[in-house]
């Protein structure tokens, strides 16, 4: 599977364990976490703000779907791309049991599970289409009083509600791997100002040519992984390199035994080049 995935260009790899341990032996470690919640859904209704004009998605809105919640995406700088294509998008778009409500910045899609909504998306490039649109789940009160979605860990609903009215319902633990040290490295994103040249030893068993010694250099909010014939740095293997690459502070990859050697003073650099609380909303 990573040799395929690495022939078609993925960089990472991630999924949801029943069980960790045949996953943390092909090189994969806990990551981050999905978390859903229950809101009020009057508390929903109740958002103030202006009006918006909202259209019921219809069975050709689905590039349409696509490009508003990519865009609100890169907006909010969430934890990677949008990446759903218009032929998933179509499915729940052709579903009667699915409602799906377009803006010209913004789009929801939810529907009725059980004795509560299920939100499955939700986006806006502007605060007022973002509560119109939870305003939109919330007039439906008098039928359902909880509404049940997943967020990140700084979706704006959670200011926006008047009260405490938020509870969580699970939290799942997911699971990365990178396929293409050099390549994710080249894709992630660094913090802004922050110049960084560290060395790092890497070793991962599927993956010999990626192995070696590195110099990971970061500058202008991008990083690349540079082989250097100098001396080697913090140790990691591909449970180690997962989970520092999804912001694991180097202490606690230390103390798990997922990093070793390297230089202390070192550890400070690695953890603000890597700082991320990272999530996923989708579940697969």
């Amino acid at each position: 599977v990573v040799e395929r995935s690495r022939a078609l260009g993925f960089t990472l790899s991630a999924l949801y364990p029943a069980t960790t341990a045949p996953y943390r032996r092909a090189g994969y470690e806990l990551a981050g976490v999905r978390r859903t919640v229950d809101l009020s859904t009057d508390a929903l209704r109740r958002l103030p703000g202006a009006a918006v004009k909202l259209r019921r998605g219809a069975a050709g809105d689905a590039e349409e779907v696509v490009r508003l919640l990519a865009a609100q995406a890169r907006t909010r700088h969430d934890s990677g791309p949008f990446g759903w294509e218009a032929a998933e998008i179509s499915v729940d778009l052709a579903d009667d049991e699915v409602l799906t409500y377009l803006a010209d910045d913004g789009v929801v899609s939810y529907g009725f599970a059980g004795d509560r909504f299920q939100v499955h998306a939700i986006g806006a490039t502007s605060p007022e289409t973002l509560r119109a649109l939870w305003r939109l789940v919330g007039s439906g009160s008098s039928t359902q009083a909880t509404t049940r979605v997943a967020l990140g860990p700084s979706d704006p609903v959670f200011w926006l509600l008047a009260d405490n009215e938020v509870s969580v319902a699970s939290s799942q633990w997911w699971m990365l791997r990178l396929v293409d040290a050099a390549a994710a490295v080249a894709e992630r994103g660094f913090p802004a100002g922050l110049t960084v040249e560290v060395p790092v030893t890497l070793s991962d068993p599927l993956d010999p040519a990626g192995s070696g010694t590195f110099v990971l250099a970061i500058a202008d909010a991008r990083g690349v992984l540079r082989r250097t014939d100098g001396p080697g740095g913090l140790a990691l293997e591909p449970r180690g390199a997962a989970a520092l690459f999804a912001g694991t502070p180097v202490a606690t990859l230390r103390a798990a035994g997922l990093a070793t050697g390297g230089e202390p003073a070192h550890d400070a650099l690695l953890d603000a080049a890597f700082a991320a609380t990272p999530f996923m909303t989708d579940y697969f």
